[in-house]
This record gives C-alpha cells, sequence and structure tokens, in this order.
C-alpha cells in the first residue's frame, strides 16, 4: 500500500459532506511541510478529487492521513465501503465526471488502493526526483456475489459511453443540489441507491469491455451484473426520469437526455 505509514503521520476524519473536500485540500496543505510548493499544489489537488469520490460513492466518514519524507507527498483518503471498487473511467475531453482517477493517474508518481479491515483505503505518492517508481494502472473490480448474465449485441461504443457520461452528471448534479439544501424530488435514500446502481453497472460494463479488443463502433458483449439488482435498478430509473424532468425545466445544470 505504498510506503509505510508513519506513526506520527497527521490524519483528519471528516463527515460525508461535499464540502469536507475543500477542508481535506487545506488539511493536506498544512500536513506536507516538508515537501516543495510543487507538490503540494498537486497533492492538494488530488487529494480534493479522491475525498469528493469517497463523499459522493461511499457516503461514509473518511479518514485522510499525510505526510512528507525527504521531500516526497504521501497522501492516503479511507473510507468505510471495502467491497466498493474503484471503477476508472475512459479518457473522454468533455466529460463532467470521472476525471478524478484520470487525474491521480497521470500526476502521481505511484498509486494503489487498498481493501480489508473495514476500510478500503486510496493513496498517492508524489516525487520530486527521478528515477520514479514504474507507475501502476487502477484495476477495475466487478461486484462480488452471484451474478446474472446479459448478452449486449452491437452496442453502440460511442454512445454507450456518453449515456453513461449524462446519467452520472444527472445523479451528481442531484447529489451536490440536495447537499445544498435543495428541493430535488429525490429521496435521499433513492438518490444513494441510484448512485449505487449507477456505479454498479459502471464497473460491469467497464470490466467485460477490458475483456475485449475494440475494433469497430459497435460491441458485442457478455455482462455479468448483480443478481440482485433488479430493485435498485427500477428506482435508479425512477430517479433519472426525474432528473431529466428537471433538466428540462432547466432547474439542473445538466442539458436532458
Amino acid at each position: 500500500m505504498g510506503s509505510p505509514t508513519p506513526p506520527w503521520a497527521a490524519s483528519r476524519r471528516l463527515a460525508p459532506a461535499p464540502e469536507n473536500a475543500a477542508v481535506a485540500r487545506r488539511f493536506v496543505r498544512s500536513a506536507l511541510g516538508g515537501a516543495t510548493p510543487d507538490l503540494v499544489d498537486v497533492a492538494e489537488l488530488l487529494t480534493g478529487e479522491l475525498v469528493t469520490n469517497a463523499v459522493i460513492h461511499a457516503r461514509t466518514e473518511t479518514e485522510v492521513r499525510a505526510w512528507a519524507v525527504e521531500g516526497r507527498a504521501h497522501v492516503q483518503v479511507a473510507d468505510h465501503r471495502p467491497g466498493q471498487g474503484l471503477v476508472p473511467h475512459d479518457r473522454h475531453p468533455y466529460a463532467c465526471t470521472g476525471r478524478g482517477l484520470t487525474l491521480v493517474e497521470e500526476l502521481a508518481t505511484s498509486h494503489g488502493v487498498h481493501s480489508g479491515g473495514g476500510h478500503k483505503t486510496v493513496w498517492f505518492e508524489l516525487w520530486p526526483e527521478v528515477p520514479a517508481p514504474p507507475t501502476s494502472a487502477w484495476e477495475t473490480v466487478a461486484p462480488s456475489g452471484p451474478t446474472v448474465s446479459v448478452a449486449l449485441y452491437d452496442v453502440p461504443y460511442t454512445l454507450y459511453w456518453a449515456a453513461q457520461q449524462h446519467w452520472e452528471g444527472l445523479l451528481r448534479e442531484l447529489l451536490l443540489a440536495s447537499a445544498a439544501g435543495g428541493r430535488t424530488g429525490v429521496p435521499a435514500d433513492d438518490l444513494a441507491v441510484a448512485h449505487d446502481m449507477s456505479r454498479m453497472i459502471c464497473a460491469c460494463m467497464t470490466a467485460a469491455v477490458e475483456q475485449e479488443t475494440p475494433d469497430s463502433s459497435t460491441l458485442s458483449l457478455r455482462v455479468g451484473f448483480a443478481a440482485d439488482a433488479a430493485p435498485g435498478m427500477v428506482t435508479l430509473r425512477r430517479v433519472l426520469d426525474t432528473a431529466d424532468a428537471a433538466a428540462q425545466q432547466e432547474s439542473l445544470l445538466a442539458l436532458p437526455a
């Protein structure tokens, strides 16, 4: 899990609230006094992305640890949903979601994720010098447990990813509006279920696509979805219908479908 955490490393526990991404950034800046300003700037940026991911997807208390040794910056962001793996996104220049892990992958010297003991910890290191350790790639982990296999034939690859980016944008805007006290018309429990179902779909589709080598504009896939997902999928559709209606009324920044 990267370099061992020293016993004196600074840590901060944060509630799952959007405004705490800024709190985490300030904490990391104050904790990395031994690193160069450039590395601190990057660490602050990446911490904000990881804490935002935890707020949106884990919705549990987050613990941020940060320290600097020999000019190198080390940051860990832990949540309490170890069973919920990361879902890396393809790099799309116009995507409004899914950039956090890409930024970590592009800017960090080393990064990774460790799950166990009731926690999931995403970490990264920033080194000021070369040579640096070999870079790693995020691994998509499909949901565990019983699955149902679904065959999808001639799926328009680009159209699917555009649809995914759109529904993720709608869900994120609903979450942020709800956290700010806005009236979204969506119960908090339904919104949480919708986010989990969206993440499950993305993880399963990404894992299936990773087994293929796209050589055309369409893909035929066999995707294993969670066997107990049907009720949640109904909730996801209902939430997205509500969000799209709000977008049509220009109550959201996102465009309607």
